[in-house]
């Protein structure tokens, strides 16, 4: 198939089916046939995951002062906010200039643009060939979309939910990430515990830091003696793995 087909197969796809265009979850019964039968994977939710991370996100945001504490809680139920503050992240922990992509090349936000048309021509004009997510701001509240050249795909759900969807396209159709998206949406797989094997080392870190935000938030904002907490995991928590209680100052002393 020559490379000019290939960049039309999610058109063709949609033109055959056009439930699509009204529902994508009509994407996750394949999403899970193509993770299973092709790669070898378990099925995974980006959105659900990103979820359970925002709090871990927002907090190393604060560390790195790109979110300044009293934002921090809304920052962290704001999966939007969440997505633009992992990038960021990112681009710290990568500190190569040009090498993650901002939000924009990932999402086009509007609250006054009336139709989808008027996006697809918005994405077009940035030159962003990759599917992306469109949020759209009206009276009834907010619609999200999945992208693709000329289709635009309803999420009835949130912006987690877009993401996942987007991260389905991508599998189901086998279209490439973006290569200035790439390390943000492969952390977002190792995040679902998916492709870890061979990490690069800048976001090894970063999920790693993750990780360590992530075992703080089990634990008592108020340090306590060593003995005392040793004590307690003993006759409460016999059974729970080293991996829940990493007895460490760094989770104790832990703002989150």
């Amino acid at each position: 198939m020559v490379k000019e087909d290939k960049a039309r197969i999610p058109e063709m796809v949609v033109a055959k089916f056009p439930m699509f265009k009204t529902n994508v979850s009509w994407l996750q019964h394949d999403f899970a046939y193509t993770l299973e039968n092709i790669y070898n994977f378990p099925m995974f939710s980006i959105s659900e995951t990103l979820e359970k991370f925002a709090p871990a996100i927002a907090a190393l945001a604060c560390d790195h002062k790109i979110l300044s504490s009293g934002d921090r809680v809304e920052a962290s139920t704001d999966l939007l906010r969440t997505t633009e503050l992992l990038l960021q992240l990112l681009g710290i922990y990568f500190k190569k200039k040009g090498c993650i992509g901002s939000i924009d090349r990932l999402v086009v936000s509007s609250q006054v643009l009336p139709s989808v048309d008027e996006m697809i021509d918005r994405r077009r004009a940035i030159k962003q060939i990759a599917p992306m997510i469109f949020v759209i701001q009206n009276a009834r509240g907010t619609d999200y979309f999945v992208s693709t050249d000329d289709f635009a795909l309803k999420v009835h759900g949130n912006f987690g939910d877009a993401l996942h969807y987007l991260t389905a396209l991508h599998y189901v159709l086998y279209i490439e990430y973006a290569k200035e998206l790439l390390q943000f949406n492969v952390l977002l797989e190792n995040l679902c515990e998916i492709n870890t094997k061979k990490m690069p080392k800048s976001r090894l870190n970063l999920k790693m830091d993750l990780d360590t935000k992530m075992k703080c938030r089990y634990f008592p904002r108020t340090p306590m003696k060593w003995s005392h907490a040793f004590a307690l995991s003993s006759k409460w928590f016999p059974l729970v793995s080293n991996d829940w209680l990493p007895f460490s100052r760094e989770c104790f002393n832990c703002p989150g």
